[in-house]
């Protein structure tokens, strides 16, 4: 297998291996099914992309939060694999699509998740697959947002939800703003 040279082609062949692997662990457990968070780690120079299954977050936060494994799993790669030409984070999460700023700022984790489970897919949250790329030395960054709705037999079927170039704010893109600084200082 040839390893992608750009963001870009990094980004799309992520995308499209999350998508394979959703569909490979439902149709394993024979219905909806999480996948545990995902970290892709092609380092420069290298032919080969390691992939590290990472715990799945605890739903209270601290130290086993989505960020903080994140975190410790960079931190990890680093020390064993050297300085990435691409990394990518891939992660299933709930998202509010329709967003008043003032009831955000009260949003708990694991909120939309509850109301998910209570009140089953509507509208307003979906589920989703966060796939965040990076490529440290070019300090370039891409964040894509695929819905993910199940059919009858519970199989998942995939949407774009949104790409960007520029990642949303929050503790995942501090993690990743962060660690693109340490391995580019010289």
């Amino acid at each position: 297998m040839t390893m992608p040279d750009n963001i870009d082609d990094f980004t799309y062949a992520t995308v499209y291996m999350s998508e394979m692997a959703k569909k490979a662990i439902c149709e394993a457990h024979g219905g909806p099914a999480d996948s545990p968070p995902i970290m892709l780690w092609h380092g420069e120079g290298n032919e080969h992309l390691e992939v590290i299954a990472l715990p799945m977050p605890s739903s209270d936060g601290g130290s086993e939060s989505a960020p903080a494994i994140l975190d410790a799993a960079l931190r990890h790669a680093f020390v064993e694999f050297g300085k990435p030409q691409f990394v990518a984070f891939i992660s299933e999460a709930f998202m509010a699509t329709q967003v008043d700023p003032d009831e955000a700022k009260n949003v708990k984790r694991g909120d939309l998740q509850r109301r998910f489970e209570q009140q089953g897919p509507t509208d307003d949250i979906v589920e989703i697959i966060s796939i965040v790329t990076f490529a440290p030395p070019k300090n370039q960054v891409r964040h894509v947002v695929i819905s993910v709705k199940y059919d009858d037999k519970g199989m998942p079927e995939f949407d774009k939800f949104g790409e960007t170039s520029q990642l949303v704010s929050g503790a995942i893109a501090d993690v990743v703003s962060e660690f693109i600084s340490f391995v580019n200082v010289e």
